[in-house]
């Protein structure tokens, strides 16, 4: 159902490398689409604690730059001026939801969406288009991220208000 989608165009496994840049963009996108809510990945998720080391260094950055621009940057004119000058004005996220967290305080219910998840996962093929049985990798998953809310199939999240 999604009708437009921007690629930022930046080298798979170098994103960290690239968080100015990457922090201008997003506020510039923050501030362009004006949305209320932002999806991302947890950016503090493990961090500390070697024993939690599953989140992937691009994950990290994008997260990390997400949660900067739009707590940080967009909602105020200190952060690139320049945008503020030719035109946009700045735009305060309402909320983020960071997926991956090793600390979710919430869930949604995905049991009617799940095969369009799955579906969206496997056109991701450079990723996820060799695995032998995504759907049950992906179902086993959702099952164990639902299970402390009694939800049959969930993602979870930690909410950022």
């Amino acid at each position: 159902g999604v009708s437009d989608i921007t690629f930022l165009r930046y080298d798979d496994g170098a994103l960290a490398y690239a968080a100015q840049p990457l922090r201008r963009e997003l506020t510039r996108l923050i501030r362009q689409q004006r949305p209320d809510v932002i999806v991302t990945h947890d950016p503090y998720a493990g961090v500390g604690r070697y024993e939690v080391c599953y989140l992937h260094p691009d994950h990290h950055a994008a997260g990390q730059a997400a949660f900067e621009a739009a707590f940080f940057c967009a909602g105020g004119p200190l952060f690139y001026a320049d945008q503020i000058t030719g035109g946009l004005s700045p735009h305060r996220v309402d909320a983020l939801y960071l997926v991956m967290s090793d600390n979710p305080d919430g869930c949604v219910d995905i049991s009617d969406t799940f095969a369009v998840k799955v579906a969206a996962i496997r056109a991701h093929a450079s990723q996820w288009g060799r695995q032998p049985d995504l759907e049950g990798f992906f179902r086993r998953m959702a099952e164990q991220s639902g299970a402390p809310w009694e939800v049959p199939l969930a993602e979870t999240f930690r909410l950022m208000r």
